[in-house]
């Protein structure tokens, strides 16, 4: 089975992924939440709307944060993003930050979340 093929089976085929890497990204974490049981969200354009298997249903993925790996990350996320006070100012891709899977903004949260919330965690690497 090809790359290409993987990415139609999943709804991940994009002409933005111009790398075997891009494209894999797309596929595994498509597949991802296709093994986790999530719905498939939509990519919407000017000249519509389609599925894409590397984005969450909204706004089920809001009240979720499906794509946030632990509750403390989600507790991060709730804290900063979502509270009006803590939100003032950032830029925050909505709905980007709760539906793509493949957003550098969640995965930053996803990376770094937990080490705020367990400052001695940091010192200890």
């Amino acid at each position: 089975m090809t790359l290409r093929d993987l990415a139609e089976r999943y709804s991940a085929l994009e002409a933005v992924d111009k790398s075997d890497f891009q494209r894999s990204a797309r596929i595994l974490q498509s597949m991802w939440r296709a093994e986790q049981g999530y719905e498939i969200g939509e990519l919407k354009t000017r000249s519509g709307s389609r599925l894409l298997g590397s984005r969450l249903v909204m706004p089920w993925a809001q009240e979720t944060r499906a794509n946030y790996l632990s509750d403390t990350i989600k507790c991060v996320v709730g804290d900063e993003v979502m509270d009006p006070v803590m939100s003032k100012g950032k830029l925050y891709g909505k709905p980007r930050i709760f539906n793509d899977l493949l957003s550098s903004q969640p995965l930053c949260f996803n990376l770094f979340a937990e080490l705020q919330r367990d400052l001695p965690l940091l010192r200890m690497s």
